[in-house]
C-alpha cells in the first residue's frame, strides 16, 4: 500500500510502498532492528511490522517474512 513517510516514522512527506505483515511477538523488536522494517501502520504494533519496499535489498527476506505471515493469520 502506498502511505506518506511520516505514517512510519521517518522524517520526511514521501509517498512510499508498504507491507504490513503479521510476525510473532518475540521477533518484533529484532526485526525492527533491520532496515527497511518498522512499527506496524495502523495495526497492532505487538504482533505487526510494516515493510517499506523501497529499503529492502532482498527479495529473499521479504518472502521469508510473507510466508510465516500468512501461516500466523491463516
Amino acid at each position: 500500500m502506498n502511505v506518506s513517510s511520516d505514517k512510519i516514522g521517518l522524517n520526511d512527506n514521501q509517498e512510499i510502498d508498504i507491507l504490513n505483515l503479521k510476525t510473532r511477538e518475540e521477533l518484533i523488536g529484532p526485526l525492527r532492528k533491520k532496515e527497511g522494517i518498522y512499527q506496524a501502520y495502523h495495526m497492532n504494533k505487538s504482533k505487526w511490522v510494516s515493510v517499506n519496499l523501497n529499503e529492502m535489498k532482498s527479495v529473499d527476506s521479504i518472502k521469508e517474512l510473507i510466508d510465516e505471515s500468512y501461516e500466523l493469520t491463516s
